[in-house]
């Protein structure tokens, strides 16, 4: 059974996100949005949340190692997804 869920995209819980930072005025509201719209979307942005899997989140590690970007970096990167989810 196809259920609404199932046919969330990533993208769309970034743009929620990023609202519940706004509406909560947070100080990282910039930081956030800054992560989403140059490495989260673009990664991650289509693809449906029900189909994340450990393969996605390991592809996403190796691409953001190669672009020489620190591990404490990723992690914050991917607790911002994580949040979203």
């Amino acid at each position: 059974v196809d259920t609404a869920a199932d046919r969330v995209q990533i993208g769309q819980l970034l743009d929620l996100l990023i609202a519940d930072y706004q509406q909560q005025k947070r100080k990282s509201t910039y930081d956030l949005k800054r992560k989403v719209e140059t490495q989260l979307r673009p990664f991650f942005g289509r693809k449906l949340a029900s189909k994340l899997s450990t393969v996605d989140l390991k592809a996403f590690v190796a691409k953001r190692q190669v672009d020489k970007v620190s591990n404490g970096t990723i992690n914050r990167e991917l607790a911002a997804l994580h949040r979203a989810l």
